[in-house]
């Protein structure tokens, strides 16, 4: 029997294989490897990006309210994507090369403001390379108005350290931040 989940309180109503099915449709993997190929050797830190089971050297982060649809031992869980406790932690006791986030709702359904205050956000607080993969359809901004190369253009004037854009395919891109 289908459900139609008309909100986010609506998900909690699922069933296990539901909630599962939901989250890798929403974090397919279809430009994982594009990603795969911007990492430099060593430790990974992949939030919110479907990272569990890829490789070795990537650590997954996914937020608590997710916790039911991993098994135990192979994720880490926070309760906020944005917190500095967070980043100290992934500092200081994981020291990785890079942060990824992969399709995160983090970078979903927000302004291309919001998008360049949560990457400058990040720069502040880890000190390796960043990873940030943007769906523009899903960033709010006068798509009348304004066209893509615009925004891209916007967020990529305004974050704080040396940025390299990669464009995947319409809409979707990869911004690496060093």
């Amino acid at each position: 029997m289908k459900k139609i989940v008309k909100s986010y309180a609506d998900l909690d109503t699922l069933d296990l294989d539901s909630k599962k099915k939901g989250y890798q449709r929403v974090r397919n993997k279809v430009y994982q490897q594009n990603i795969l190929k911007l990492l430099p050797e060593g430790v990974s830190v992949w939030i919110d990006s479907n990272g569990v089971d890829i490789s070795p050297n990537i650590i997954a982060f996914e937020n608590f309210n997710n916790k039911d649809i991993f098994k135990p031992k192979s994720v880490n869980y926070y309760k906020n994507t944005f917190s500095k406790t967070l980043y100290q932690y992934i500092n200081k006791y994981i020291k990785p090369v890079s942060l990824v986030f992969y399709q995160s709702e983090e970078f979903r359904y927000i302004t291309d403001d919001k998008v360049i205050e949560n990457i400058n956000f990040l720069s502040k607080l880890i000190s390796c390379k960043i990873i940030v993969y943007i769906d523009i359809v899903f960033i709010d901004f006068n798509k009348l108005k304004y066209p893509i190369n615009n925004i891209i253009a916007k967020i990529k004037k305004n974050i704080n350290l040396k940025c390299k854009v990669h464009n995947l395919d319409n809409f979707k891109y990869i911004f690496e931040i060093q």
